[in-house]
């Protein structure tokens, strides 16, 4: 019998969104005060919680154990646990094939990163911080992975999930009273506001005098006029704005803002974030394919993803994705040996002998590809080490 092993969960989602990748996140932002943390609105679990994966060969002989859950949830090919101090060591004294996921308690939004029971909402700063009487955004943490039904549950009382974030947690919008029928739903574990501090990015810290370029990402077609007009009161000047996704839930806008603008940019029910973009563009490498393996010790990612996958085994050899986009450069150096097959759409663009080419004017896709399965066969880095061009899985075919 295989001893309690501890296994970490991916922040990937978020970091990909908001992170800033400029350091490593905490449960206080650098340079604010410390006040004491917001009170949760959710009943806090006695004592510390384990969330614990149990294979569904495993759960049989968890029986004589004679656990008290706090919490279990059935996946099909395992269940999920939320343990007592008492019934984890348990278990682990005992031997078990469960594995505890030590972040499963935490949620990360931008660089915040806090067990709301646990520890309590992370302080931001008496200016930073809201309870609202409004719509606005919202943070609900499930006790475990989350599930569809349990979204729709969230829809039934009025609620829009938008996004996920780290750790079983979705964004909503909707009402306080929409949130408030929630509470006690057995599922769910924590809930409250998305303060303003959690919303401007590090890209933004340090700045003075007039920012160009400012990205502000907010939230609702029908609101495009009013946000647009809360973002000019606040003192910026609005570039040019347009669809974040294809189903219009976010926009973003080009601003051009005073730095002394930005606490009553994050003000703004609708705007979820905001942050520097670079007029120049930017090259990715290995460090976010560290990040989405959670091979980030201390939470900065480490250089050397490639031998981080031949210790894990696997690096995608024998897989083939599907990158249904713009199409793939066939002569871009970082993919060129991983093509093994393509597709040219009605109205696409269908070089001879290039099946699923990237178009003239595309680009999207060979950048996708590139996350997925780029090789770094240049063997091109950056100031710190970390490898540009070198995808999540590079052994993939494409």
């Amino acid at each position: 019998m295989k001893t309690l092993r501890s296994t970490p969960l991916s922040a990937a989602i978020a970091l990909l969104v908001f992170g800033s990748g400029l350091g490593p996140v905490s449960s206080q932002a650098a340079g604010t005060s410390a006040y004491p943390p917001f009170a949760s609105n959710a009943a806090a679990t006695r004592g510390a919680s384990h969330f614990v994966r149990i294979p569904a060969d495993g759960v049989r002989s968890l029986s004589r154990l004679e656990l008290s859950p706090r919490f279990t949830a059935d996946y099909g090919s395992f269940r999920w646990m939320e343990l007592s101090d008492s019934d984890y060591w348990r278990m682990a004294a005992l031997g078990s094939l469960a594995a505890e996921e030590k972040e499963a308690g935490q949620i990360q939004i931008n660089r915040f990163r806090f067990d709301p029971v646990a520890d309590g909402v992370p302080p931001t700063g008496a200016r930073l911080d809201s309870e609202g009487v409004g719509p606005g955004f919202h943070l609900v943490q499930f006790r475990g992975p989350v599930k569809a039904e349990w979204l729709s549950e969230l829809e039934t009382a009025g609620l829009e999930p938008l996004q996920y974030y780290p750790s079983n947690t979705y964004l909503v919008w909707g009402e306080p009273g929409s949130l408030a029928r929630t509470e006690n739903l057995p599922f769910v574990r924590w809930q409250g506001r998305v303060q303003p501090a959690y919303k401007p990015s590090q890209s933004l810290d340090g700045r003075a005098g007039m920012i160009h370029n400012v990205d502000v990402m907010f939230y609702g077609e029908k609101q495009v006029d009013s946000t647009l007009a809360s973002i000019e009161k606040a003192g910026g000047r609005v570039l040019r704005h347009y669809p974040s996704q294809p189903d219009r839930k976010f926009f973003n806008a080009i601003v051009e803002m005073p730095a002394d603008a930005i606490e009553a940019m994050t003000e703004i029910d609708t705007v979820l974030w905001l942050g520097f973009q670079d007029s120049r563009p930017i090259l990715d490498d290995e460090m976010s394919a560290q990040i989405q393996a959670g091979n980030h010790p201390g939470g900065v990612p480490a250089v050397g993803y490639e031998n981080h996958l031949v210790n894990l085994g696997f690096d995608g050899t024998g897989v083939t994705w599907a990158i249904t986009d713009t199409g793939i450069d066939y002569d871009h150096p970082d993919l060129i040996g991983n093509i093994v097959g393509g597709y040219s759409f009605p109205g696409a663009c269908n070089p001879a002998g290039q099946p699923g080419s990237d178009c003239a004017g595309g680009g999207h896709g060979t950048h996708v590809a590139g996350i997925v399965a780029g090789d770094a066969s240049l063997s091109l880095t950056d100031a710190n080490g970390f490898l540009y061009g070198l995808g999540v899985a590079p052994g993939a075919g494409l």
